[in-house]
């Protein structure tokens, strides 16, 4: 069981959202936070680059327990249900998500999913005789770029660690919601995998109390820069080959754009991300 909510700030976002169904909403009990993630590969076979892209995703379904006070949010607890259909289906294309460890935890990465700019995908969980549903429109792929604007290369030219700056900054256009990761890379092949970031902003989507956040509160997201402490994202010793950088743009649906049988908090998450590998000596 988790806490679905530790600030009492997360109660006035619930019930500071419009819509004539909202406290109807807040009484339902089933919560589903659906993410879709396109993570981009680099190739750049002229600099022996070759890094594997790969297109994730994840769903929690579960149960929302509001504790004797539903006014003190602080005292929302979700448990997973498992024994559910979860599915992803968009224009020409269906994917079904599996069991993924925890208790309400379903996932699947790469097989039929398939990432297009553009495109709706429904998130369609079936329990209990009941659909629980929400789609959300893929976000076209973000442009990664310096600190002063200018687009940052699939490959970088090679630097000194010593010279990297302290922070690097990371800049896109617009303010949707982004998030941002560094990886260390040990060789020119291999993938970027964000699972294994030495920095990230990006909720851990495991967690369905970090997710809801996201959809109840996004404003950490929305800069339009990110500055990245060397220390924390950019640790010594460098590590074999250099970094890969990565910033992800997403669009969320949530509260009453959902199906009317989930509670308020329930949101659906699909976003690209832009690359680019940072090559340390």
């Amino acid at each position: 069981m988790r806490r679905l909510a530790s600030l009492p700030a997360l109660l006035a976002a619930v019930l500071g959202l419009a819509g004539c169904d909202v406290f109807e909403r807040l009484q339902n009990d089933r919560v589903l936070a659906g993410v879709l993630i396109e993570s981009p590969g680099v190739s750049q076979p002229d600099q022996n680059v070759n890094l594997a892209g790969t297109v994730a995703a994840t769903v929690f379904f579960g149960e929302v327990d509001k504790g004797a006070n539903p006014a003190d949010a602080a005292s929302w607890r979700t448990t997973g249900l498992d024994g559910a259909a979860v599915r992803i289906t968009w224009d020409g294309g269906t994917a079904t998500l599996a069991p993924a460890g925890a208790a309400g935890q379903y996932a699947l990465t790469g097989g039929a999913l398939a990432y297009v700019p553009g495109t709706a995908y429904t998130f369609r969980v079936e329990y209990g005789g009941e659909t629980y549903s929400g789609t959300v429109t893929a976000p076209p792929r973000p442009v990664l770029q310096d600190e002063s604007g200018a687009p940052l290369p699939l490959v970088q030219a090679p630097i000194a660690y010593a010279q990297l700056p302290d922070p690097y900054v990371l800049r896109r256009d617009g303010t949707s919601v982004a998030f941002y990761a560094v990886t260390a890379l040990s060789s020119p092949s291999g993938a970027v995998n964000a699972s294994a970031a030495t920095c990230t902003n990006a909720p851990d989507v495991t967690d369905p109390m970090a997710v809801v956040r996201l959809f109840l509160d996004d404003g950490a997201w929305r800069t339009p820069t990110f500055s990245l402490a060397k220390a924390d994202c950019f640790p010594a010793p460098a590590p074999q080959y250099g970094y890969g950088l990565l910033l992800t743009s997403v669009n969320k649906v949530g509260g009453t754009s959902l199906s009317s049988n989930l509670f308020l908090g329930s949101g659906v998450v699909a976003g690209s991300a832009a690359a680019s590998v940072l090559p340390v000596h």
